[in-house]
């Protein structure tokens, strides 16, 4: 899969493989490829949240936009992907008994909400975070979000 094509945020499958003893998950997709070679993921984070804490909607200037994709570790979240041309918002709950996995594209603004006590949520990006060139767009264009319940960083609160 060419992601140079994706406009617009997906689930994906990822494997995981589940016995008695727990599961054993390889979330790295091979399919991923730019111009037919595979994604190196340059950036890779784990962020632990507690409940009702809102983390974004994040996005970076050209020529850094960045492509994300995002794994529940443990938890719920509730993903918002912001198209920054058709002003459009998708949502994707994930949890952590889920083998799903979002892959957003360049050209969109990405933001999470935590929903359960303990949450942690892996993410990588094959592009570098450009700090000087990122940018945030309100959670308030989100409809029917809670602002006065979220934990939001100094950053996220605009």
């Amino acid at each position: 899969m060419n992601n140079q094509n994706i406009r617009r945020p997906f689930l994906c499958k990822y494997k995981k493989i589940e016995d008695e003893r727990g599961y054993l998950q390889k979330p790295m997709m091979p399919e991923f490829k730019n111009e037919e070679k595979l994604l190196n993921f340059s950036d890779v984070y784990v962020a632990a949240s507690q409940k009702n804490t809102f983390r974004g909607l994040h996005y970076q200037t050209e020529p850094h936009q960045q492509r994300k994709y995002f794994i529940v570790l443990k938890g719920v979240v509730t993903f918002y992907c912001y198209d920054l041309t058709k002003h459009e918002i998708l949502d994707f709950t994930l949890n952590e008994n889920s083998s799903d996995a979002l892959f957003t594209p360049q050209d969109w603004a990405t933001g999470y909400h935590t929903k359960a006590d303990v949450n942690q949520v892996f993410f990588v990006s094959p592009d570098l975070y450009v700090p000087k060139s990122e940018r945030v767009i309100s959670c308030s264009v989100i409809k029917n979000l809670d602002l006065s319940i979220l934990k939001r960083s100094k950053k996220d609160s605009i």
